[in-house]
């Protein structure tokens, strides 16, 4: 299943990469739709892991450790190939709408190509690995919101929020 699932999203890969699967203007291929079964094996969804955290990183930086997981429509993780795009905000303890201000927002990170998709991916986790250097310290025990977005060729636009605590 591995293999196979690896099999298909190089497929993806290289027929996005070498343009023979021309895009139209929506982010689609022109023809509206990816070829069955590959549309299965796209991200339909986002999960930010359970090892994502805002802590010291090894760089001696404080940041946010992130770990970002892709999920086809079966609930599977499975590989991304677009833009990432991570923001940090407050945490509103008593509002229905948990998202505040403001607080860091991060550069898209572009996995369009295979090499540098490879370069966020961590195996053991099955997902992306971002660390996120921050300008400044948030105090321990300090809750915000993790709001990470994805656009990929294929795919809607993929949006997930999380509430994650500083550590020291």
């Amino acid at each position: 299943m591995k293999n196979t699932v690896l099999s298909i999203t190089t497929v993806i890969a290289a027929l996005v990469t070498s343009g023979c699967i021309p895009l139209g203007q929506g982010g689609v291929s022109s023809g509206g739709t990816v070829p069955p079964p590959l549309e299965q094996y796209l991200p339909s969804s986002l999960k930010i892991h359970s090892f994502t955290e805002m802590r010291e990183l090894k760089n001696g930086r404080f940041g946010i450790d992130a770990y970002i997981q892709a999920v086809d429509p079966w609930g599977e993780p499975t590989k991304a190939f677009g833009n990432f795009r991570m923001e940090l905000y407050e945490f509103r303890k008593f509002h229905h709408e948990k998202k505040g201000k403001p607080v860091e927002a991060w550069p898209p990170v572009q996995i369009s190509k295979p090499g540098r998709n490879q370069e966020y991916w961590d195996h053991h986790t099955r997902s992306y690995h971002f660390r996120l250097g921050m300008v400044n310290r948030i105090p321990p025990g300090r809750r915000m919101v993790l709001q990470v977005s994805y656009q990929g060729q294929f795919t809607e636009r993929l949006i997930v929020e999380n509430v994650i605590v500083s550590k020291k």
